[in-house]
């Protein structure tokens, strides 16, 4: 950890990538990860058994190019979408849509110091909600979310960017209460 700063990605260490989880196998879905986690325990699919998981979502049902065109027109930075799809492996894992090809949107990263992953994916449950509110059981996010209140404003169709500014104080508060035990600023 000497001369690493808390502002570098793992990629300007020079060191050599390791899977810090079986999908979790680049950079970008390291990155995206925090925003896509919000998916889990729903009825869509991360990409956990394709070759590129977190960094896409998909589901049998999901219109992607509705779904890409409405999180583009949300003006997200950092990222663009592209509609795609993507085959989940059918093997003992059973990762939702096993054996299935469906229709995906692709996240590419275009400026990771601009992008809030978290807030990237209380857009994506967002437009998820508006354009598929009988497919998609927000209720199910409440466990990762872990705050009623976010939930209750997904589940009003609140911007999701109002949704995010909420949490500031509380991230401002956790913030400073964790600065005197980083080992590394």
């Amino acid at each position: 950890m000497q001369h690493w700063q808390r502002s570098e990605y793992f990629d300007q260490t020079g060191l050599l990538w390791t899977n810090p989880s079986p999908n979790l196998r680049s950079l970008t879905a390291t990155t995206l990860y925090p925003g896509l986690g919000f998916l889990d325990y729903t009825s869509i699919s991360v990409g956990r058994g394709s070759p590129t998981p977190f960094e896409l979502f998909g589901a049998s049902w999901l219109n992607n190019t509705a779904v890409a065109a409405a999180l583009t027109a949300r003006n997200i930075p950092g990222v663009v979408f592209t509609p795609t799809s993507t085959t989940i492996a059918d093997d003992a894992n059973h990762y939702p849509f096993h054996g299935q090809t469906i229709p995906a949107v692709r996240i590419s990263i275009t400026d990771r110091n601009s992008l809030n992953s978290p807030e990237l994916g209380i857009e994506i449950l967002s437009v998820l909600h508006r354009l598929n509110p009988t497919q998609l059981n927000l209720d199910k996010t409440l466990r990762l979310l872990g705050s009623h209140s976010t939930l209750a404003s997904l589940q009003r169709g609140e911007d999701p960017r109002l949704i995010a500014s909420a949490w500031s104080t509380a991230l401002d508060h956790f913030n400073a209460a964790r600065t005197p035990y980083l080992l590394y600023r």
